[in-house]
């Protein structure tokens, strides 16, 4: 079955591809949508996959004025639950709304896997400020298009430098960069949201059952190498893993060795690491 269209209540939507019995909740990055799953889910056939398109992003109504991450989270904490959500996957900024849902919600998950994750207060990037004050620069002056999302998706700051080394994965993400409506510009709702500080909030992550697993990619930036052992030193059994060759967006750059982590995950038989040591 090819992956279709569904909407939620409060405006969210997405894509979803129902197969096996247990169901994974997918959470992408900014200015992504839930189609560039695909590839990967399709690597992964025995499971039913919810890719929800974040608020302002996709298909899905944009992010409530002053919402904050501790509201987002637990809203979609209840969607997942409401729907029977097992799994849950989230990605670069999806992880921090993943993190956040964790929080939230503590013992609801089965497993939760964060790639290329930090957390609100966490280790800094030191291009990402100066990139964000370019693109809301141009965004005032120039408005929404094509010339927008090439500079978000230029380097200095690496978060698309690992992605550009497949020309067709690096297409497929500026084809749907390039459909982002910006509107968290003009509100900045997401400001809001980055606000909230999660730095504070991680000895809570010692209540967490879930089974975790924080991915980073070998040639991620330094703050996401940081921010990975640092989420996972207070998640109980939470292991870190390596995933060789990809930057800043593992799950896409390397979708065959992200199955196959994944796959293991899931069915709790991810052997036990080689290293302990951080990435």
């Amino acid at each position: 079955m090819k992956p279709y269209p569904f909407d939620l209540a409060e405006g969210l939507a997405g894509y979803c591809q129902p197969a096996g019995s247990e169901r994974v909740l997918w959470l992408h990055g900014y200015t992504m949508d839930s189609t560039l799953w695909f590839d990967l889910w399709s690597l992964l056939p025995g499971w039913s996959h919810f890719g929800l398109d974040l608020p302002g992003h996709g298909r899905s109504a944009p992010l409530s004025p002053g919402q904050s991450l501790a509201e987002l989270g637990r809203q979609l904490a209840d969607v997942a639950l409401a729907h029977d959500i097992q799994h849950l996957v989230a990605l670069s900024f999806g992880a921090i709304i993943g993190l956040q849902m964790l929080l939230e919600a503590p013992n609801q998950f089965q497993t939760v896997t964060l790639a290329a994750a930090n957390f609100t207060g966490g280790p800094e990037d030191p291009h990402t400020q100066l990139h964000y004050r370019r693109l809301a620069r141009h965004y005032w002056h120039k408005g929404v298009g094509p010339e927008l999302a090439q500079l978000w998706m230029s380097a200095p700051p690496d978060i698309f430098s690992g992605a550009a080394r497949d020309k067709v994965l690096f297409q497929s993400i500026a084809t749907v960069v390039e459909r982002h409506s910006w509107q968290e510009m003009r509100s900045m709702a997401y400001m809001k949201l980055t606000s909230d500080k999660q730095s504070t909030q991680l000895p809570a992550l010692g209540r967490c059952t879930a089974r975790g697993l924080v991915l980073v990619g070998s040639d991620d930036m330094p703050a996401f190498k940081e921010a990975a052992p640092q989420i996972a030193a207070h998640w109980p059994g939470a292991q870190v893993r390596c995933v060789a060759d990809t930057g800043h967006l593992p799950l896409l750059e390397r979708p065959d060795q992200a199955a196959w982590l994944l796959d293991a995950h899931w069915r709790d038989r991810l052997p036990a690491p080689m290293s302990e040591s951080a990435p």
